[in-house]
């Protein structure tokens, strides 16, 4: 295997692995999306502003809280907040 191969392998694995995490985020956040921050296109920054926002309010599910901090989009500051909030 070439290393141009390789890249491409890295590349797309990379790229499926993005996918999977958004549709588990999707799935698993829906709700707590459609109630409080329908107003923001999804996943965009003002997506993920609310949702931190709500997050820290103590409102998302466990399966939101666990597939968002799953995907990489929870900090290890918003871990702390929302155990708190727990």
């Amino acid at each position: 295997m070439n290393g141009f191969t390789l890249i491409v392998f890295i590349i797309m694995g990379t790229m499926i692995w993005i996918l999977a995490a958004k549709a588990d985020v999707s799935s698993a956040c829906q709700n707590s999306y459609l109630t409080y921050c329908s107003h923001t296109e999804p996943f965009s920054s003002k997506c993920r502003a609310c949702m931190r926002r709500v997050g820290r309010a103590g409102l998302l599910s466990k399966a939101c809280l666990r597939a968002l901090n799953t995907s990489g989009q929870i900090t290890a500051r918003d871990r702390r907040v929302y155990k708190r909030r727990r």
